[in-house]
């Protein structure tokens, strides 16, 4: 069956709005090309110098933060921190957010068209970015990156958990889902918390219902979340601060 008629006004509008939230977004990837390093870029840079990548880890780890997962993207980015690509991390960090959120949207409003999707997203991060707080730190600084990372990182795993209900058993969507927690868990304090506080509400909201199999889904969901929680908890770096 053909699709039903659109009226024009209301395809023309959408165009607009997709433009203009295109328009918007890449003036914020433009300013990142005038972006330079922070002290504390430097300083992870340093740091990636003299102990070389898994020194890195494993000093952090000790001496400073439990943030397993930062500082190891952290280390991935050090070599380009400090130099000529800088300013492509900007738009390496919209690029991500903008992925999660077509992913998010994708997966929790499947009944949408890929144009409607793709519209949806980009009015979503143009709105992020008009709100993000602290911008100047959480997108053209290396350092403050993770915080949005942090963002996109758990719509990634909002959609996959969605995606992981919706299964008969432990699927790839699950155990995607249960990485991503892991990882995730280990990225900022605050993501961490709220993660387990999420995945425990899951498991008391399908026991109420009566749905075991999903309860033991978001059971296994809230165990990789707490396990996050205190590796970087238990952290002899996180005791040290």
């Amino acid at each position: 069956m053909n699709a039903p008629l659109q009226p024009h006004g209301t395809l023309n509008g959408r165009k607009a709005l997709v433009l203009l939230c295109a328009f918007y977004i890449a003036l914020f990837c433009w300013l990142g090309l005038y972006a330079r390093p922070s002290a504390d870029d430097y300083n992870f840079a340093n740091a990636f110098l003299e102990q070389g990548f898994f020194g890195m880890q494993k000093h952090f780890y000790l001496q400073w933060t439990g943030r397993a997962f930062n500082t190891f993207l952290l280390a991935l980015a050090a070599p380009w921190s400090t130099g000529p690509l800088y300013g492509l991390l900007p738009l390496a960090t919209v690029l991500l957010s903008l992925g999660a959120l077509y992913f998010c949207v994708h997966s929790l409003v499947p009944g949408l068209s890929a144009r409607d999707k793709t519209a949806c997203s980009l009015l979503l991060c143009a709105a992020s970015l008009s709100a993000l707080p602290a911008l100047n730190e959480t997108l053209y600084w290396l350092s403050g990156m993770p915080y949005t990372w942090a963002t996109a990182l758990s719509l990634l795993a909002l959609a996959l958990a969605g995606r992981a209900f919706r299964e008969n058993g432990m699927g790839i969507n699950s155990w995607s889902c249960t990485f991503l927690l892991l990882l995730n868990g280990t990225l900022l304090e605050p993501v961490s918390v709220m993660q387990v506080v999420l995945a425990f509400l899951a498991v008391l909201y399908f026991l109420s219902i009566g749905a075991a199999a999903k309860a033991k889904r978001a059971a296994v969901f809230l165990l990789a979340a707490l396990l996050a929680f205190l590796v970087m908890l238990l952290a002899p770096g996180t005791t040290l601060r």
